[in-house]
């Protein structure tokens, strides 16, 4: 099943959003991409109304850009942008592993430790297409692990843009970073909320270096 497909369980105006959503994550849609409300509609067998809802939606989480008599198109990230994003995912990031570490994991424990294995397994192979969803996985589950829904909610949305950048700007993930998070896993798990947080602050403070990095390239 795909994801126009899945997405119709969900509401008109949230099946559009999520659809179009993944097309952009996915590459299927490019920034600069015009977005037709007459075309959206037909796809989905809908009026103008919950399109413009959907876009609308889409353009508050940054994945669209609306303008005047001009319509939608995907978003083109700037580096300034970009870097604020990353700074703003650093300080949720960093309060998710320091709750998650106050509670060793709670339910999330096992699949954090089991992630961090499958992820370094996964480098030692050299199978970078399995790096970036296992990535994202581990950091959605750091935040699962802190046991507050509303976090949960605004990482899982930084997440899903922060992806996005590095699709638009890096070509592949390195297995580097798993080395960080089998330390963060660990203090998570161990209880140590002082030393998961310092440990965070470090791996995505290194993520924003690699964005300037390439960006002065």
């Amino acid at each position: 099943m795909n994801a126009a497909e899945e997405s119709y369980q969900l509401a008109p105006r949230e099946a559009i959003a999520h659809a179009v959503r993944e097309d952009i994550l996915a590459g299927r849609l490019a920034p600069g991409d015009r977005l037709i409300e007459d075309d959206l509609g037909a796809r989905f067998g809908v009026s103008r109304v919950p399109v413009r809802e959907a876009l609308a939606q889409l353009q508050t989480e940054g994945f669209v850009t609306l303008v005047r008599y001009r319509g939608a198109t995907v978003s083109a990230t700037s580096r300034a942008d970009a870097l604020e994003l990353m700074q703003v995912r650093r300080g949720l990031e960093v309060l998710a592993a320091q709750l998650a570490a106050q509670r060793n994991g709670g339910e999330a424990a096992a699949e954090l430790a089991r992630v961090v294995e499958r992820g370094r397994a996964a480098g030692r192979m050299h199978a970078l297409d399995e790096l970036p969803p296992l990535i994202i996985q581990f950091h959605t589950l750091v935040a699962e692990a802190s046991g507050n829904t509303q976090l949960q909610i605004m990482l899982g949305q930084v997440l899903r843009r922060v992806s996005w950048i590095f699709d638009q700007h890096l070509e592949a993930r390195t297995d580097e970073s798993w080395a960080d998070h089998a330390a963060i896993a660990q203090a998570i798990l161990g209880g140590s909320p002082i030393q998961a947080g310092y440990l965070m602050s470090e791996h995505t403070g290194k993520d924003e270096q690699l964005l300037n990095t390439f960006d002065q390239a």
